[in-house]
Protein backbone atom coordinates (compact mmCIF):
# COMPACT_ATOMS: atom_id res chain seq x y z
CA UNK A 1 0.00 0.00 0.00
CA UNK A 2 2.96 2.62 0.71
CA UNK A 3 4.79 1.67 -2.43
CA UNK A 4 1.56 2.47 -4.25
CA UNK A 5 1.05 5.71 -2.32
CA UNK A 6 4.68 6.81 -3.29
CA UNK A 7 3.65 5.62 -7.08
CA UNK A 8 0.73 7.72 -6.41
CA UNK A 9 2.41 10.63 -5.00
CA UNK A 10 5.11 10.52 -7.96
CA UNK A 11 2.74 10.25 -10.88
CA UNK A 12 1.08 13.95 -9.52
CA UNK A 13 4.65 15.19 -8.90
CA UNK A 14 5.63 14.19 -12.75
CA UNK A 15 1.94 15.63 -14.04
CA UNK A 16 3.00 18.87 -12.40
CA UNK A 17 6.14 19.18 -13.61
CA UNK A 18 6.24 17.28 -16.82
CA UNK A 19 3.50 18.61 -18.80
CA UNK A 20 4.06 15.94 -21.08
CA UNK A 21 2.86 13.41 -18.55
CA UNK A 22 -0.86 14.90 -17.32
CA UNK A 23 -1.47 15.33 -21.08
CA UNK A 24 -0.79 11.56 -21.90
CA UNK A 25 -2.93 10.80 -18.87
CA UNK A 26 -5.91 12.88 -20.13
CA UNK A 27 -5.35 11.42 -23.54
CA UNK A 28 -5.90 8.06 -22.09
CA UNK A 29 -9.10 9.27 -19.97
CA UNK A 30 -10.83 11.05 -23.07
CA UNK A 31 -10.13 7.67 -25.14
CA UNK A 32 -11.59 5.51 -21.86
CA UNK A 33 -14.60 7.95 -22.13
CA UNK A 34 -14.71 8.15 -26.12
CA UNK A 35 -14.64 4.43 -25.99
CA UNK A 36 -17.74 4.00 -23.33
CA UNK A 37 -19.39 6.33 -25.46
CA UNK A 38 -19.30 4.56 -28.71
CA UNK A 39 -20.42 1.17 -27.31
CA UNK A 40 -23.33 3.15 -25.84
CA UNK A 41 -24.28 4.47 -28.83
CA UNK A 42 -24.26 1.34 -30.71
CA UNK A 43 -26.12 -0.45 -27.74
CA UNK A 44 -28.54 2.06 -28.13
CA UNK A 45 -28.86 1.67 -31.90
CA UNK A 46 -28.92 -2.05 -31.53
CA UNK A 47 -32.39 -1.20 -29.37
CA UNK A 48 -33.78 0.69 -31.93
CA UNK A 49 -33.16 -1.41 -34.36
CA UNK A 50 -34.49 -4.14 -32.14
CA UNK A 51 -37.67 -2.25 -31.49
CA UNK A 52 -38.54 -0.95 -34.93
CA UNK A 53 -38.61 -4.96 -36.14
CA UNK A 54 -40.60 -7.02 -33.53
CA UNK A 55 -44.32 -7.12 -33.48
CA UNK A 56 -44.76 -9.60 -30.41
CA UNK A 57 -44.80 -7.83 -27.04
CA UNK A 58 -42.67 -10.49 -25.51
CA UNK A 59 -39.78 -10.80 -27.88
CA UNK A 60 -39.78 -7.08 -27.85
CA UNK A 61 -39.45 -6.90 -24.17
CA UNK A 62 -37.20 -9.42 -23.62
CA UNK A 63 -34.89 -7.44 -26.75
CA UNK A 64 -35.42 -4.17 -24.77
CA UNK A 65 -34.12 -5.39 -21.73
CA UNK A 66 -31.04 -7.45 -22.91
CA UNK A 67 -30.36 -4.19 -24.82
CA UNK A 68 -30.96 -1.91 -21.55
CA UNK A 69 -29.03 -3.92 -19.32
CA UNK A 70 -25.88 -4.21 -21.85
CA UNK A 71 -26.36 0.06 -22.80
CA UNK A 72 -26.32 0.08 -18.41
CA UNK A 73 -23.41 -1.81 -17.83
CA UNK A 74 -26.22 -4.39 -15.76
CA UNK A 75 -25.73 -7.93 -15.23
CA UNK A 76 -29.18 -8.82 -15.46
CA UNK A 77 -32.63 -7.24 -15.48
CA UNK A 78 -36.53 -7.75 -15.98
CA UNK A 79 -39.10 -6.20 -17.36
CA UNK A 80 -42.65 -6.44 -15.58
CA UNK A 81 -46.27 -5.69 -16.80
CA UNK A 82 -48.52 -4.27 -14.24
CA UNK A 83 -51.98 -5.70 -13.74
CA UNK A 84 -53.91 -3.18 -11.89
CA UNK A 85 -57.07 -4.74 -11.20
CA UNK A 86 -54.72 -7.49 -9.26
CA UNK A 87 -52.49 -5.58 -8.08
CA UNK A 88 -49.46 -7.12 -9.15
CA UNK A 89 -46.67 -6.70 -11.40
CA UNK A 90 -46.16 -9.71 -13.47
CA UNK A 91 -42.36 -9.89 -14.99
CA UNK A 92 -42.70 -10.35 -18.89
CA UNK A 93 -39.15 -10.70 -20.10
CA UNK A 94 -35.56 -10.77 -18.48
CA UNK A 95 -32.09 -11.00 -19.09
CA UNK A 96 -29.63 -13.35 -17.39
CA UNK A 97 -32.24 -14.24 -14.75
CA UNK A 98 -33.47 -17.33 -12.90
CA UNK A 99 -35.69 -19.39 -14.97
CA UNK A 100 -38.75 -18.83 -12.34
CA UNK A 101 -38.62 -15.16 -12.81
CA UNK A 102 -40.37 -15.39 -15.96
CA UNK A 103 -43.57 -14.95 -15.56
CA UNK A 104 -43.73 -14.70 -11.63
CA UNK A 105 -46.29 -12.06 -9.80
CA UNK A 106 -45.50 -9.66 -7.29
CA UNK A 107 -47.63 -8.12 -5.39
CA UNK A 108 -47.65 -4.68 -3.63
CA UNK A 109 -44.74 -4.51 -1.10
CA UNK A 110 -42.97 -7.89 -2.15
CA UNK A 111 -39.59 -7.55 -3.62
CA UNK A 112 -38.30 -4.60 -5.61
CA UNK A 113 -41.10 -4.59 -8.22
CA UNK A 114 -43.30 -4.96 -5.56
CA UNK A 115 -41.96 -2.04 -3.35
CA UNK A 116 -41.82 -0.15 -6.98
CA UNK A 117 -45.49 -0.57 -7.46
CA UNK A 118 -45.78 0.71 -4.21
CA UNK A 119 -44.05 3.80 -3.93
CA UNK A 120 -44.66 4.36 -8.00
CA UNK A 121 -40.85 5.75 -7.91
CA UNK A 122 -37.83 4.66 -8.84
CA UNK A 123 -36.24 2.74 -5.62
CA UNK A 124 -32.25 1.46 -5.68
CA UNK A 125 -30.93 -1.01 -2.75
CA UNK A 126 -26.94 -1.45 -2.34
CA UNK A 127 -27.62 -4.80 -1.36
CA UNK A 128 -30.88 -6.53 -2.64
CA UNK A 129 -30.97 -8.73 0.26
CA UNK A 130 -31.74 -5.31 2.35
CA UNK A 131 -35.14 -5.75 0.09
CA UNK A 132 -37.98 -6.65 2.43
CA UNK A 133 -39.16 -10.10 0.80
CA UNK A 134 -36.69 -10.45 -1.61
CA UNK A 135 -37.88 -13.16 -4.52
CA UNK A 136 -34.31 -14.43 -5.68
CA UNK A 137 -32.23 -15.77 -3.02
CA UNK A 138 -28.97 -16.34 -5.52
CA UNK A 139 -29.27 -12.70 -6.13
CA UNK A 140 -29.37 -11.53 -2.51
CA UNK A 141 -25.62 -9.64 -2.33
CA UNK A 142 -26.36 -7.76 -5.74
CA UNK A 143 -26.67 -4.16 -6.03
CA UNK A 144 -30.48 -3.63 -7.58
CA UNK A 145 -32.58 -0.29 -9.35
CA UNK A 146 -36.11 -0.76 -9.94
CA UNK A 147 -37.87 1.71 -11.61
CA UNK A 148 -41.70 1.85 -13.14
CA UNK A 149 -42.65 2.34 -16.62
CA UNK A 150 -44.97 5.01 -17.08
CA UNK A 151 -47.49 6.32 -19.68
CA UNK A 152 -49.37 9.17 -19.87
CA UNK A 153 -49.60 9.16 -15.81
CA UNK A 154 -50.03 5.82 -14.94
CA UNK A 155 -47.41 3.19 -14.12
CA UNK A 156 -48.03 0.23 -16.59
CA UNK A 157 -44.81 -1.64 -15.80
CA UNK A 158 -41.43 -2.08 -13.79
CA UNK A 159 -37.92 -2.40 -15.27
CA UNK A 160 -35.07 -3.57 -13.21
CA UNK A 161 -31.98 -4.25 -13.04
CA UNK A 162 -28.94 -5.54 -11.00
CA UNK A 163 -24.78 -5.81 -10.39
CA UNK A 164 -23.21 -8.42 -9.56
CA UNK A 165 -20.85 -7.54 -6.28
CA UNK A 166 -17.52 -7.88 -8.31
CA UNK A 167 -14.39 -9.92 -6.81
CA UNK A 168 -11.85 -7.45 -5.05
CA UNK A 169 -8.91 -6.23 -7.53
CA UNK A 170 -5.70 -7.80 -6.43
CA UNK A 171 -3.41 -5.03 -5.76
CA UNK A 172 0.85 -5.73 -5.51
CA UNK A 173 2.60 -3.73 -2.79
Amino acid sequence: CTRVRHVSDALTTAEATDPQVATTREWKQRTLRRDRDLRRQRSLRSVIESISGELELQPLLTRIVHQACTLLEADHGTIGLVDEARGVVRTEAGFNMPPNELGSELGIGEGIAGLVLEARRPIAFGRYGDVPRPTQPAMLNDSILGMPIEWRGTMIGFFGIGRSPKPPKSGRT
